[in-house]
């Protein structure tokens, strides 16, 4: 099949096909495609991408970033651990508990980390940020009025 042929038979059953960063060629589909099918894509991927065009850059508008609400999140985020490791030292904290508090920390440090990543992906890093750092506080007890 051609990269032409390929792309009219992709279309036809439903998937998707689009040019990704990168060079990547990419696929959506309500379910997996066929592995000859996946394998012509491979083969022919340079001749797809060159049909495709560009991928496509997202226009959404730029998310604020406030450093100075991030740094109090992380803070009552590392607050929360705090509290967390004290509660289990004591007793009244199971150990998978203080391990999802701590793993939602990460999660809200990987936010400010990455936060060009995530603008660039339409997301609004303070707003997952604040999600995070809500979710660590729940898990430690210490979650803040709404």
């Amino acid at each position: 099949m051609s990269a032409g042929e390929l792309l009219t038979h992709c279309r036809s059953r439903g998937i998707a096909l689009s040019a990704g960063p990168g060079g990547t060629l990419c696929w959506e589909a309500d379910a997996d495609p066929p592995a000859e099918l996946l394998a012509g894509l491979a083969k022919h991927k340079e001749e797809l991408l060159a049909i495709l065009g560009p991928p496509a850059v997202p226009t959404v508008p730029a998310a604020r970033w406030d450093q100075a609400e991030a740094e109090a999140l992380l803070a009552d985020v590392r607050g929360a651990i705090s509290h967390a490791e004290a509660e289990q030292r004591a007793g009244r904290m199971p150990e998978v508990r203080l391990s999802v508090v701590r793993l939602w920390a990460e999660v809200a440090e990987g936010f400010v980390a990455d936060r060009e990543s995530e603008a660039r992906r339409g997301w609004d890093a303070l707003e997952l940020l604040k999600s995070a750092a809500g979710q660590a506080l729940r898990a430690a007890g210490r979650a803040k009025p709404s």
